[in-house]
């Protein structure tokens, strides 16, 4: 288990992260130097807008639904790529339906006030615990449960 930083304001998440998740496109993509303050950090692409290219596809961030997911996965799964949704613990089931069997992981938002869990809830391979807005927020990750976690730099 790792904790994971994401933020829309990167330069506010600790230089030593051991992973990181930042956007690739919409009004919070992160700029190419953000990227590289991380150098030794396990980073993962968030996309707000469909983007193949990216890990994550987060349906909470008001442009992409979860129907664009289930379009932009089912491409990745015919590339044989993984693809992990981000949604809160509210809509999780409804997300699931529309999903159906395609093959993706859930990080889970469900902020629990002053806990820190020591893994994910059950069925999901991330859980955003704390959101310390403006700066940042944590997730605990399950490197077993998490799709390439150990395997792309």
């Amino acid at each position: 288990m790792v904790t994971m930083y994401d933020s829309a304001s990167p330069q506010f998440i600790p230089a030593g992260a051991e992973a990181v998740a930042g956007y690739i496109d919409g009004k919070y993509k992160w700029a190419s130097a953000y990227w590289t303050r991380f150098a030794a950090a396990r980073k993962f692409r968030i996309s707000l807008e469909g983007n193949v290219l990216a890990d994550i596809f987060d349906v909470e961030g008001g442009t992409l639904d979860i129907a664009g997911v289930a379009r932009v996965a089912a491409i990745r799964a015919s590339a044989y790529l993984s693809s992990v949704v981000y949604c809160s613990l509210d809509n999780w089931e409804a997300n699931k339906a529309v999903i159906g069997d395609l093959p993706v992981a859930w990080w889970i938002a469900d902020y629990i006030n002053g806990h820190t869990p020591t893994a994910p809830m059950e069925g999901a391979c991330g859980w955003q615990y704390a959101s310390l807005s403006p700066r940042y927020d944590l997730s605990v990750v399950d490197t077993d449960q998490w799709p390439n976690y150990k395997g792309l730099g």
